[in-house]
């Protein structure tokens, strides 16, 4: 049996490290996206054409557009079962919320600066330096973000309120920074994933699929699905494949480490603050953390902070 593996998540849940180890294996063919199925592919097309949208996330935007083009079209050949012998596997992870998103910034740093720079001027505020802009910025960033989802009654009532992002920077400094509502909009992600993107590229529920192990599973005639938390996945993740008679495993390469990235000390010290509690606690009372165990302390990452 040949496989075609999809590790498909919201990013930095260790795929480029789960792609690059399955992809060595003889009869896996390993790929990964962060945006599958037409309607994910027709919002990606309006915010490329969006001459708002900054030339560093257009850039990174369209040479994932292309390739989950690809993706999309491969994987719902395999789904049907064509070619014949081969069989489509679909990986998923979910993660902490809030280490999620200090990942998530210090992994696109580089074009967040440009907007934290707007973000620190419309407050009335001055960085003499980048090290200070990022500290300063994202503090201001998560104080304002805070704010407006505590507005809302939290994460969820704003997400299912008609229309809320239209309106929800109207008072405060990202009303004129369009680029500050991407990093707003990030911040939500976690809360919206299986829901928002998940359930609509794949037809599953999260709340249907099986339990078993640890993980969250299911199969059909040409397809398995499973879904891990990136703190456990080094371990449930092959003995899962091991069971499905898939592949064996005994380690995942190191990849994309975020430790290793531009001011990841600093996006970590902020996280680790006041802010980063605040933020926590509004995300303990989400769906998502309730579903996969993140409404508690926050989960220690096993070994490592990979993408």
């Amino acid at each position: 049996m040949e496989y075609y593996a999809v590790v498909y998540q919201m990013g930095k849940v260790a795929s480029t490290s789960i792609v690059a180890t399955l992809d060595e294996i003889e009869n896996i063919e390993a790929v990964q996206s962060h945006f599958l199925g037409d309607k994910a592919l027709k919002e990606m097309v309006s915010s490329l054409t969006n001459p708002e949208v900054s030339e560093y996330f257009f850039d990174h935007s369209l040479g994932q557009f292309v390739e989950n083009v690809r993706i999309t079209r491969k994987m719902n050949a395999a789904r049907m079962g064509q070619p014949a012998g081969t069989r489509l596997l679909v990986i998923s992870l979910s993660r902490d919320p809030v280490e999620w998103i200090r990942s998530s910034i210090v992994q696109d740093i580089e074009g967040y600066i440009p907007i934290l720079k707007e973000i620190v001027a419309a407050s009335g505020e001055t960085a003499p330096d980048d090290e200070e802009l990022v500290e300063k910025g994202l503090r201001l960033f998560l104080n304002t973000s805070c704010h407006i989802l505590d507005q809302f009654g939290g994460i969820d009532a704003l997400l299912t309120t008609p229309n809320a992002i239209s309106y929800a920077f109207e008072k405060t400094v990202f009303r004129d920074i369009t680029e500050a509502r991407r990093m707003f909009l990030m911040l939500l992600r976690p809360a919206d994933w299986f829901s928002g993107h998940y359930k609509v590229a794949t037809g599953l529920d999260v709340a249907t699929m099986k339990q078993v192990n640890g993980v969250l599973e299911h199969s059909e005639a040409h397809a398995d699905f499973v879904v891990v938390r990136y703190e456990d996945f080094k371990k449930m993740l092959p003995a899962y494949l091991q069971r499905m008679g898939i592949c064996d495993l005994t380690e995942f390469k190191s990849k994309n480490l975020t430790e290793s990235k531009l001011f990841a000390e600093n996006v970590a010290r902020l996280f680790k603050s006041d802010i980063g509690q605040r933020l926590r606690s509004i995300y303990n009372r989400t769906g998502y953390a309730q579903t996969f165990g993140y409404n508690e302390e926050s989960a220690t990452p096993d070994g490592g902070d990979e993408q």
